[in-house]
């Protein structure tokens, strides 16, 4: 299997508000979702963040923001198809609260991460994306659709599922 950059897991999952990037800094690429989600490299994430501080950076009032993996290295691993994907700092992830990212990695850890059968993780992960609520205001369950549908295109991609 060749490796999918963000962006085709992205546009194949048809999550994308406008094929082009909401943010642009040299190679670095960050997209707006339909449900209002940032997404992108982990490294892209990171650059946007820094760039602004003012939204996504911790202060007195608000919680830091943080790139959450969207397909951790983990159940890559334990299912076989880490070679499938980029490495970390070029991995698909969604820009959440700190908070959210806790719940999400607790409950994963406690659930996705003790199986190898590529149903039982997409359980996990969807027990998590329950979880995140509605964090950028485009609604919880739009939400939550579109963080499963690019774990399901990614997982189809890497020959999990048909």
């Amino acid at each position: 299997m060749p490796i999918l950059d963000a962006f085709t897991h992205l546009r194949r999952a048809n999550v994308l508000e406008k094929p082009t990037p909401l943010w642009r800094e040299k190679s670095q690429k960050v997209y707006l979702s339909h449900a209002g989600q940032l997404l992108g490299t982990y490294n892209a994430l990171c650059f946007f963040r820094r760039e602004h501080p003012e939204h996504y950076m911790k202060s007195a009032t608000r919680a830091s923001w943080e790139a959450h993996h969207i397909f951790e290295d983990r159940e890559l691993d334990y299912l076989g198809v880490r070679k499938s994907f980029p490495p970390r700092e070029y991995a698909l992830c969604v820009l959440i609260p700190r908070p959210a990212h806790q719940r999400i990695n607790s409950l994963l850890s406690g659930y996705a991460r003790r199986f190898k059968d590529p149903e039982a993780v997409r359980e996990g992960y969807r027990l998590a994306h329950m979880t995140i609520g509605n964090y950028c205001g485009g609604g919880s369950i739009a939400i939550q659709r579109e963080l499963d549908a690019i774990i399901f295109t990614a997982f189809r991609h890497a020959g999990l599922i048909a």
